[in-house]
């Protein structure tokens, strides 16, 4: 369910201080984790919301995060182009992955957790052993970022998505290119298979989602009901039905055969930014920056609920692997885990000190800075009679009538 979503180390020991970007539960659902723009990854406690181990390594923006299918090994991909492989018990690195110049925008593990994938501003993405940290391969064909990606169940297929408007579909074994997907008019930045692997949805800020054969690389549907840009995609656990959701506040369930629409969902009042299936396929789950989450009935189209815990925009949500747990993440940077069945709130991970809606302490250190000038200049006579400012050689003295138009601040 690969997602795109548009700052210093944290403050808190025990939560993020800026917005949740990415958010993943472990195989068998006791543990979750998250990635923000505070440049830190937690590990939590999935049941008491106790913090695990806090990965704390970068001083730039988390933005992807994931588990490998055992549960034993963490990625995390930032914004200053590294992405680290983690051990999950013990919270050490195991590998520093450094081939990418800035931006990694997407992180996923192969179904047997023995590769991995990385994708970067630059229009690569890097195939990785994860037991050895060793670069497989680099796909180069993408001409501009590449910010979403998927693998086949299988892992011998993965399909990749671009702001150059493309998604290619790619031999893992060979890293070559299978197909190249051109339909779609702007960039490509959600991307899925179909369970069985036979079907791709691609969604693209030209307002459509494309349904594609993964074995001829032809277009199957051309999904057009939305208005806006189709930012997230899902494929139900059977592969018959998909979920798309948009900036134009809807949500569409389709039939994956037809490519007709079976609901259309419009009970939010602004961007849908995340969707999900529950893994039996009978829920859906949106996220929108309305603040609001809402679990559907995927049969009627019917909410069953909706979650409106924070004032705050959803980034992410997520179901649990046994589907009895719904994780979000918030613009805030907080999380919260909530009951399924009757909605309510679990746990929620600490509300942090600041966030991009307060001023950080870069803010209050720049305010400090112009205050003290401010104090500074006005009184300089004072403490300074000659008007000399003291700096370090080579020049020692500088007269302070040498700053052009200095003497309105001194007369």
């Amino acid at each position: 369910m690969p997602t795109f979503l548009l700052v210093d180390s944290s403050i808190y020991i025990n939560g993020h201080s800026q917005p949740v970007n990415s958010v993943a539960f472990s195989t068998d659902g006791r543990k979750l984790f998250t990635g923000s723009l505070d440049g830190t990854a937690i590990l939590w406690d999935a049941e008491s919301g106790e913090v695990i181990h806090k990965l704390g390594e970068h001083k730039d923006s988390a933005v992807s995060v994931a588990f490998s299918l055992d549960g034993q090994k963490l990625i995390t991909g930032y914004w200053d182009g590294t992405a680290i492989l983690w051990d999950a018990e013990s919270g050490e690195i195991i590998h520093k992955l450094r081939e990418h110049k800035k931006y990694v925008y997407s992180v996923v593990f192969s179904q047997d957790g023995r590769k991995l994938i990385t994708c970067y501003r630059g229009g690569t993405a890097i195939l990785w052993d994860a037991e050895s940290g060793q670069v497989i391969h680099k796909l180069k064909e993408h001409k501009d970022s590449v910010v979403s990606v998927a693998f086949s169940l299988d892992g011998r297929k993965l399909i990749t998505g671009s702001f150059d408007s493309t998604a290619i579909l790619w031999n893992v074994e060979s890293g070559q290119v299978i197909h190249k997907l051109r339909e779609h008019k702007d960039s490509v930045v959600s991307v899925d298979f179909s369970p069985d692997g036979r079907k791709l949805i691609t969604g693209s800020f030209d307002s459509t989602a494309i349904l594609w054969n993964a074995e001829s690389g032809e277009v199957i549907h051309k999904l057009r009901e939305h208005k806006d840009s189709v930012v997230s995609v899902d494929f139900s656990p059977n592969g018959r039905k998909l979920i798309t959701g948009s900036w134009d506040g809807t949500s569409i369930l389709w039939d994956a055969e037809s490519g007709e629409v079976i609901h259309k969902i419009r009970e939010h009042k602004d961007s849908v930014v995340s969707v999900a299936f529950s893994p039996d396929g009978q829920k859906l789950l949106t996220g929108s920056f309305d603040s609001t989450v809402i679990l559907w009935d995927a049969e009627s189209g019917q909410v069953i609920c909706k979650l409106r815990e924070h004032k705050d925009s959803v980034t992410n949500v997520a179901f649990s692997p046994d589907g009895r747990r719904l994780l979000t993440g918030y613009r805030d940077g907080t999380s919260t885990i909530s009951d399924t069945e009757t909605g309510q709130k679990i746990c929620q991970t600490p509300t942090p000190f600041y966030s991009l809606d307060h001023f950080n302490h870069y803010d209050i250190l720049v305010w400090f800075v112009l205050v003290c000038l401010l104090i500074f200049f006005p009184f300089t006579s004072v403490f300074d009679k000659g008007r000399y400012l003291y700096l370090r050689k080579p020049n020692r003295y500088l007269s302070i009538y040498d700053l052009p138009g200095i003497e309105k601040w001194i007369g």
